[in-house]
């Protein structure tokens, strides 16, 4: 009995060491050690070398592009000459010349490469019938004078050397009256109005000059008036036939290109 009982108390002081061993060995901090594997030479640790060193080679390489095709047109310009009329062509050298005409400074220059001039005389019904002459015989003695002075005339001309008389006043008691004489060179002239251009026959040249002369004697005063405004005439004829050199000079020239291909040059 009492073997037992110590069998008893054995068995128990045995369960409480082995309860203390088991507590113990629990709350003990396990040891890091590697882990091997038994028979192969590696372990858990993988260690990676690398370099910004990257080299590839490609073999059989196929390059391979998109090639798209479109249609291209190609636009020939060609300059082709203009076909123009001959009045078309009249019209762009006659504005031309316009546009860069000279200005005529002084009145001589109105007379520049005049040509042959017609005469026209005419006066009023009351101061014909006082001239003692006829107005085609005063015509013809106009003609004659401007002649032997070499100064072209002709029956028909559009340059007209119109020579007006016209009393401005007489009287009885003395027998005296006062005539004007005028003389215009007229001609057809482009005016510009507004940058319109209309053609005009209007007066280029101009004199005139009035006598006192006896109306006994009518023929013989108109004579003198008219040989006054003849001789200004003559005079200023001769001054732009020297002149006119100068004033060819500053007379525009069309460019010889100003019409294109067969068109061209000089008109």
């Amino acid at each position: 009995m009492k073997t037992q009982r110590v069998v008893i108390v054995a068995l128990s002081i045995l369960v409480v060491v082995l309860a203390y061993l088991a507590f113990s060995h629990r709350n003990k901090p396990e040891e890091s050690s590697p882990v091997t594997t038994a028979g192969m030479g590696h372990t858990n640790t993988l260690e990676l070398w690398r370099t910004n060193m990257l080299d590839r080679w490609l073999t059989n390489t196929v390059t391979l592009t998109n090639t798209v095709l479109q249609p291209v047109t190609n636009e020939v310009v060609k300059e082709v000459p203009a076909k123009l009329s001959d009045p078309e062509r009249q019209a762009a050298t006659a504005g031309y010349r316009y546009l860069h005409a000279p200005t005529l400074e002084n009145a001589p220059d109105a007379l520049y490469k005049l040509g042959a001039i017609a005469v026209d005389v005419y006066t009023d019904p009351t101061t014909a019938s006082l001239l003692g002459q006829s107005v085609d015989q005063i015509k013809k003695n106009l003609e004659a004078e401007l002649a032997s002075q070499n100064i072209p005339t002709a029956e028909k001309s559009s340059q007209v050397l119109r020579v007006g008389i016209n009393p401005q006043w007489r009287m009885s008691d003395p027998r005296v009256a006062l005539i004007r004489c005028k003389v215009d060179l007229k001609e057809p002239a482009l005016v510009q109005r507004q940058n319109d251009l209309v053609k005009f026959e209007t007066a280029v040249w101009s004199t005139s000059t009035a006598n006192f002369v006896r109306t006994i004697n009518l023929t013989e005063g108109v004579d003198k008036c008219l040989q006054e405004c003849i001789n200004k005439f003559s005079h200023d004829y001769r001054d732009a036939k020297e002149r006119e050199k100068q004033l060819e000079s500053r007379v525009a020239k069309v460019p010889a290109d100003f019409l294109s291909g067969a068109q061209a040059g000089n008109q």
